[in-house]
């Protein structure tokens, strides 16, 4: 067996006491779990396992609600439980809650309730269910695909769209969502109230020409005292779009999202004057300190405040959509610390300590402090 530096024996003890088996610790340093083991086997306590601290019957219980009502419960009764936990603890006993997580009881209250703004419904639900994953849910359930509109509906539609403030208007069909409002107008050629009551002088609409490129569209509502909506409106009457024509080649909202932040990476690698910052090496990737689907999840819950979000297919939105839905997700981006160059290998390695999504940057100075001379050496 080849012998080790002190320094790296202590690097396997450090990663040994962060939570990683020998597994885990023979990938990272590149032994066997075998020789990890053989290191440390006198030079680190012994883990009581995960299974090991509750008895059989516990086990039992714990599976039973699991499959039955979900991870929330199951924390209601063990508390020191975390969801991890409760997932292995299923997983090793090859239990699997039913309907995907979704209790018969939250999927009739998604049906029951869809048209009405995502977070309202979340709050409804007997689980915990992420906006997003409501969002997904009603897309398997094919809850998204369009209603037809009722006479009736139509009928107030020409009555009362252009002559109420939509606030008002919305009020008359609360069924139906922003977007399906929109588009109704546009198929009957009808102007709504706050558009045909928005008055922009000339020196109004220059000014959103000349800075447009600098400022989104929530500044420029706010530099000019007018409605987003309103906003978003005008700049279109004028020509002026965010997006490049063609927004083909993205297979979902997250990916084109992904495929917008070319002026963030620029920032990013000028800060890091063009290459990895514990290395020097030229060859190198960029890294959220923030967690990118974080970040993605905050855009979500705006759009759907917004009454923008209907999927994640980016073939269910229009060009003007995308449009609006791409300010909202820079204005938040931006919001958040430039990324980090770093080598490819030292990324993965961050990931495989502190996992991949919903990182921040607590964990990304954790790791500078714990691993930069090591890394460097």
């Amino acid at each position: 067996m080849k012998k080790l530096t002190e320094e790296k024996i202590q690097q396997m003890v450090d990663l040994y006491n962060d939570g990683n088996n020998f597994t885990e610790i023979g990938k990272i340093i590149g032994l066997s779990a075998d020789t990890v083991s053989k290191y440390l086997k006198d030079r680190v306590k012994k883990r009581v396992g995960l299974l090991d601290r509750y008895t059989e019957e516990q086990l039992q219980d714990i599976c039973k609600i699991y499959k039955d009502n979900g991870i929330s419960k199951v924390q209601e009764k063990y508390p020191e439980l975390t969801k991890n936990q409760v997932y292995r603890i299923a997983s090793n006993r090859k239990e699997r809650k039913e309907n995907y997580f979704w209790s018969e009881q939250d999927v009739k209250i998604l049906k029951e309730n869809y048209g009405k703004p995502l977070k309202e419904i979340q709050k409804m639900l007997t689980d915990t269910h992420t906006v997003r994953s409501i969002g997904t849910k009603a897309i398997k359930l094919n809850l998204t695909q369009s209603r037809e509109w009722t006479d009736k509906e139509i009928d107030i539609f020409k009555r009362y769209y252009s002559s109420v403030p939509y606030d008002e208007f919305k009020k008359l069909l609360p069924n139906r969502t922003y977007n399906s409002i929109v588009n109704m107008g546009r198929k009957l050629g009808i102007k709504s109230y706050n558009y045909l009551q928005e008055k922009y002088s000339d020196d109004q609409k220059q000014f959103i020409i000349d800075n447009y490129k600098t400022m989104t569209d929530i500044e420029l509502s706010e530099a000019l005292d007018k409605p987003l909506s309103g906003i978003q409106e005008q700049r279109r009457k004028l020509g002026i779009y965010y997006l490049n024509k063609d927004y083909s080649g993205y297979d979902n909202l997250s990916k084109f999202f992904r495929g917008h932040i070319q002026d963030w990476k620029n920032a990013s690698m000028k800060a890091c004057n063009y290459q990895c910052i514990l290395t020097g090496s030229k060859d190198f990737i960029i890294h959220h300190k923030y967690g990118f689907n974080k970040i993605l999840q905050e855009a979500f819950e705006k759009m759907d405040e917004q009454n923008l979000l209907k999927s994640t297919n980016l073939s269910d939105y229009s060009f003007e959509e995308l449009s609006s839905m791409l300010d909202i997700f820079q204005c938040i981006h931006n919001k958040y610390p430039l990324g980090v160059c770093i080598r490819k290998d030292i990324h993965d390695l961050f990931h495989q300590l502190y996992g991949s999504g919903g990182n921040t940057e607590e964990q990304w100075e954790s790791f500078i402090a714990k691993y930069s001379n090591k890394l460097t050496a």
